[in-house]
C-alpha cells in the first residue's frame, strides 16, 4: 500500500497529536505531495500516522481555516487548489513580513550567525544550479528559522 503522506525526518517540536498531524499534512500540501483535489480520508491518515481520527479531524479543520483544505458535508475534505492571484498575494505579504522580521532581528545578529546565513545562501545557490528543490527547501527553512 502506498503511503498517502511523506513524513519528514525533521522534528516538529509539537506538544499534541493534533499539532503533529497538522504539521505533517501542511508540509505535504506545501511541498506538493498532496496535490490540489486530493481527498483527505480521516481513517487512512489516522492509520498512517498512528493516531485516532479525532486529532486528524481537528488538524483538517485548522487547515480549512487557513484555506488549504475545503470540507464539504457528506463528501469530506479535499486539498484546495490555489489560484495564481492567491499565490501572488501571499508572496507579496510574505515578502513584507520577512523584510520586517529581518530588520527586527538585526540587534540579535552577531558575526557567527551572519556567517551561517551566508553559508546557507551559498548552499541554496548550489541547490538552484543542481535543481535540487528538496535540499533548497530544507536550507531555506533553516535560513529563515535562524
Amino acid at each position: 500500500m502506498n503511503n498517502l503522506l511523506k513524513i519528514s525526518k525533521e522534528e516538529h517540536y509539537t506538544t499534541t497529536k493534533q499539532e503533529t498531524v497538522y504539521n505533517v499534512l501542511k508540509e505535504n500540501i506545501n511541498n506538493g505531495h498532496l496535490k490540489p483535489g486530493t481527498r483527505l480520508v480521516l481513517s487512512r491518515i489516522a492509520k498512517e500516522l498512528g493516531v485516532s481520527e479525532i486529532p486528524v479531524r481537528e488538524a483538517i479543520r485548522m487547515l480549512e481555516a487557513q484555506g488549504l483544505v475545503v470540507i464539504t458535508p457528506h463528501a469530506g475534505a479535499v486539498v484546495t487548489e490555489m489560484k495564481l492571484e492567491d499565490v501572488e498575494e501571499i508572496s507579496i505579504i510574505r515578502g513584507l513580513l520577512e523584510g520586517y522580521a529581518a530588520k527586527a532581528s538585526i540587534p540579535y545578529m552577531n558575526q557567527d550567525r551572519l556567517d551561517i546565513l551566508y553559508q546557507y545562501i551559498h548552499e541554496m545557490e548550489t541547490c538552484l544550479e543542481k535543481n535540487d528543490d528538496k535540499a533548497f527547501g530544507r536550507l531555506n527553512k533553516e535560513f529563515h528559522n535562524l
